[in-house]
């Protein structure tokens, strides 16, 4: 979203001409963007934590196939 965000911005700078009312479509279409929730937190708490709940529930899998890759030898 930000990406396609700051191209249409960046397209609207370089002052190049197109069809009338595309830049009109691009502009609010780059406000609906702009307007959309942002929870960038959210994506902070919820990735480790389920990695640290997957951890705590697996971890005897875990184990056992790291003891065994740390017994063969080549």
């Amino acid at each position: 979203m930000y990406l396609t965000s700051e191209a249409i911005r960046f397209l609207k700078g370089q002052g190049k001409r197109s069809e009338p009312g595309r830049g009109r479509h691009a502009e609010r279409y780059r406000g609906s963007l702009d307007s959309a929730p942002n929870y960038p937190d959210l994506g902070e708490i919820a990735v480790p934590s389920r990695s640290a709940s997957g951890t705590m529930i697996g971890w005897k899998r875990i184990v056992i196939t790291v003891r065994r890759k740390d017994r063969k030898t080549h």
